[in-house]
């Protein structure tokens, strides 16, 4: 980190600017993530570039934090099933990136006020919704606007409250000239609330509660289902160490489906839900979780399922400036076959296994005050979906000619993208730290 002090400053005003310029280089494997025994890979290689700044000003207790990035994605090349579609070029599927971010804190000694927006521009809708979805590939473009209002009330050192209202807009790109159909645009209300207070100076019971609304846009003649969600848990939390602890939490979740098509018979659905995680960190040297969840997608037009995972992440530092960072989970997800309607389609009920890991090593080229202002980084993603629904005799046979009616797609899939990239980010401050 550059840091750069100019005049006397104030002594409760502080703004650190930090320019970035980022280039990465990718090759994805299976960019639709298709089952290779039936289709053809799609590969595609693309460079991302981008250039960003964050500032960040600090006066007693108000903080405002800004960042911008904006940037390009350039596909180089096309491979595998894109090689018989004479139209399709790689420019074809370039687009502008973009992510704006911006929060406003007050820290009070008993209240805390934040007010936050954040914007992205992606094709990784697993990257925005994690485990609650089954979207495994990179394809469809989108939009997405998050603000937030948070207060948090401490009315004690022990006693802490948070309360958020969230306001989620997801805006697909229509690709027809790529051979994409449009996703149905959606919108979100969503509250949520945590408690926390310390019955001891290592043990704190926890109760977390939300609730959401989402809308989908039909498209076209094609009408879409929207549905509510609750969900709550009751936990705790030993700290075992300053940095390591283990939370455990349980609870039920519920979603309410309505506005739903004449043609549709999704069934509400509620189911517990839980989760219990080991963490541990020490500075400077490693952080690590291990985790074990249930709980239920949280994002879909007219499929749901609940799913069950585990898993671990985390990073080593081998020295000051060298880092390996990593994760692996798995994840069963399960599609009851009633609730989602799909009598006609699928002879059992849909059960996915999938395994996902990422590794990377990162090292700081040029540190300043321990932090990197030039660093370089390789990478490996990898997603695996082993699915029951993965062959023609998987699914209904209406017309009793041995073939589902309809262009069959296997569920089975397997994903990998390699990546390096060089990431340069010096940061001025002007006034005191």
């Amino acid at each position: 980190m550059i840091l750069l002090l100019i005049g006397p400053g104030v002594a409760s005003s502080s703004l650190a600017v930090t320019p970035r310029i980022n280039i990465r280089y990718a090759f994805n494997d299976n960019v639709y993530g298709v089952d290779d025994e039936y289709e053809d890979e799609s590969t595609v290689t693309y460079l991302d570039y981008s250039a960003g700044i964050n500032l960040v000003w600090r006066e007693a207790r108000h903080t405002l934090d800004l960042s911008a990035d904006a940037g390009y994605q350039q596909f180089l090349d096309l491979g595998g099933a894109f090689d018989d579609m004479e139209d399709v070029e790689p420019r074809d599927f370039d687009f502008v990136t973009g992510q704006v971010g911006a929060i406003y804190r007050y820290s009070g000694r008993v209240i805390t006020f934040e007010l936050s927006d954040d914007f992205s521009r992606s094709r990784d809708l697993q990257k925005t919704f994690g485990m609650s979805t089954d979207a495994i590939g990179y394809w469809s473009l989108f939009s997405n606007n998050i603000a937030t209002v948070t207060v948090k009330y401490s009315p004690t050192p022990k006693y802490r409250n948070r309360l958020s209202y969230r306001y989620d807009t997801m805006i697909f790109d229509d690709q027809e000239e790529v051979g994409l159909y449009k996703l149905s645009d959606s919108y979100e209300h969503r509250v949520l609330y945590r408690g926390e207070y310390d019955f001891t100076p290592k043990t704190t019971g926890i109760l977390d509660a939300q609730v959401a609304d989402r809308t989908f846009s039909d498209i076209e003649e094609i009408e879409a289902a929207n549905f509510r969600i609750f969900q709550g848990y009751l936990g705790l939390r030993y700290k075992f160490q300053p940095n390591s602890y283990l939370e455990i939490l349980g609870g039920y979740a519920n979603r309410d489906i309505y506005d739903l098509p004449d043609n549709w018979d999704l069934k509400d659905t509620g189911d517990a839900i839980g989760r219990i995680a080991l963490v541990s960190a020490a500075p400077q040297r490693y952080n690590l979780e291990i985790y074990a969840d249930r709980g239920i997608s949280l994002y879909g037009t007219n499929i749901f399922f609940v799913y069950t995972g585990a898993g671990i992440s985390g990073s080593v530092n081998f020295s000051p400036k060298l880092a390996f960072l990593g994760g692996c989970t798995y994840r069963q997800a399960y599609y009851d076959l009633e609730r989602n309607d799909r009598e006609w389609l699928w002879e059992d009920d849909r059960i996915d296994n999938i395994l996902a890991a990422q590794a990377a090593l990162v090292w700081d080229i040029i540190q300043r005050d321990g932090e990197g202002t030039l660093t370089a980084q390789i990478g490996y993603n990898y997603q695996q979906r082993d699915s029951n629904i993965d062959d023609p005799g998987d699914f209904v046979d209406a017309n009793g000619d041995g073939f589902p009616d309809f262009n069959f797609r296997s569920n089975d899939t397997t994903t990998g993208m390699y990546y390096g990239q060089i990431t340069i980010k010096p940061t001025i401050l002007f006034g005191n730290r």
